[in-house]
């Protein structure tokens, strides 16, 4: 009977910390969370003015359900990509790359990038005819 109950308790120890691993390494709150996005914004850099505007609230749902991150260290990439997200008029920044996914400002953070996120703004960018290129900055 002994062994049983010690068999046990050691089940639910490992059942535990198995919940607790799986929660410290789950997606990551960011900082629209819990807030509507009313637009977003794909560009080539903060100071270009050639922009994918997405707005229709359907399409935004889609792209926010990709992003899933995964917290990494800072690192030495040139993000020339940018996805502004719309909050309550506000723009919050990510600057990307093919590997990262970085917030930027006082609630920022240092990101991996999502993979169907990049697909979905690789597709963006690549469907749009814009008048110059992004293609050649492809990191």
């Amino acid at each position: 009977m002994v062994g049983r109950v010690t068999l046990l308790v050691a089940g639910v120890f490992v059942v535990g910390l198995a919940i607790a691993i799986l929660s410290s390494i789950a997606a990551v709150t960011v900082p629209y969370d819990g807030v509507a996005v009313s637009e977003i914004r794909f560009r080539y850099s903060d100071s270009d003015s050639v922009q994918i505007c997405v707005s229709n609230a359907a399409d935004i749902e889609s792209i926010v359900d990709t992003v899933r991150l995964r917290e990494k260290g800072e690192c030495m990439c040139i993000h020339v990509y940018e996805a502004a997200f719309v909050v309550e008029g506000n723009e919050k920044i990510a600057r990307l790359c093919s590997g990262c996914f970085d917030f930027v400002g006082p609630d920022g953070g240092y990101f991996k990038m999502p993979e169907r996120f990049y697909e979905v703004f690789l597709a963006y960018r690549d469907s749009t005819q814009l008048e110059e290129s992004w293609s050649h900055a492809d990191s």
